[in-house]
């Protein structure tokens, strides 16, 4: 979903109930989970399911990475009307697997409708 047209459509599509309920399930399958330090959201898109993480952990930051520049623009627009996230998420636009993506320790690794966007899936967990 490289064209703005595309990454807009998208961004507006109405995913609601399914990214209400993937935190719902994961606040159930994971209660005792508290993340104070650093989240990696791969395949972010427009960041609909990374705000939702932003704000169940309040206290870590979030690294979110997307291939598409259209979907990116989206996500950081949003960010910036997006109370107490815009110093928290940080968006970076790479491919998977790639060295763009910070190296570091990450508590939560997450990521939703990406697989199917992927040539070779398996690049997805060697990633992680």
């Amino acid at each position: 979903m490289d064209s703005p047209l595309q990454a807009k459509t998208y961004a507006e599509a109405d995913f609601e109930s399914a990214h209400k309920q993937i935190v719902s399930h994961f606040e159930t399958l994971f209660p005792e989970v508290t993340v104070g330090g650093e989240i990696l959201d791969l395949g972010c898109g427009p960041g609909d399911i990374t705000f939702r993480f932003a704000k169940l952990f309040r206290n870590a930051n979030i690294t979110a990475i997307d291939g598409a520049p259209s979907m990116l623009k989206l996500a950081r627009a949003r960010a910036k009307k997006e109370p107490g996230t815009e110093r928290r998420v940080s968006f970076i636009e790479a491919m998977i697997p790639s060295n763009d993506i910070p190296q570091k320790q990450y508590d939560l690794i997450i990521s939703n409708s990406l697989l199917h966007h992927l040539h070779n899936p398996l690049v997805l967990w060697e990633t992680v």
